[in-house]
């Protein structure tokens, strides 16, 4: 996966293979790890601890039913699970979306889809014999 990434002129705002994040300035975004039909995840340094993460952004993560359950699921199994060979839940936060519908509120347009951000424990390849 060799996607670039772009930082934006707005700080934690990047370019990923044509879609927008939003990370604010708590993550640097390193490079793109995987790409699939549900989301993106990018190697990221959390600035607070100094630390290599995988950021994971879920868009629109309201724009089905269904959806939001699947990643609701996702995000409270994860944050319960504690061992050694899985992955850990560090960070969950909400932005709004780059796409999807707006509505016009007290003269203002104003986002109603938001994209799930949900930062991961980062595992190096590691080797099982």
């Amino acid at each position: 996966m060799a996607a670039s990434i772009k930082a934006g002129e707005e700080p934690g705002v990047y370019y990923v293979s044509g879609s927008t994040w939003s990370v604010g300035n708590r993550y640097s975004l390193l490079k793109q790890l995987g790409e699939g039909s549900f989301s993106q995840v990018c190697l990221a340094v959390d600035k607070e601890t100094q630390e290599k993460v995988a950021v994971k952004r879920i868009p629109n993560v309201l724009d089905s039913l269904e959806n939001a359950k699947r990643v609701l699921r996702e995000v409270c199994i994860l944050r319960r699970m504690d061992h050694p060979g899985i992955i850990s839940l560090k960070d969950v936060f909400l932005r709004p979306a780059s796409s999807g519908r707006f509505v016009y509120r007290k003269g203002q347009l104003v986002p109603t889809s938001l994209d799930l951000y949900l930062a991961l424990e980062y595992c190096e390849q590691v080797r099982f014999c």
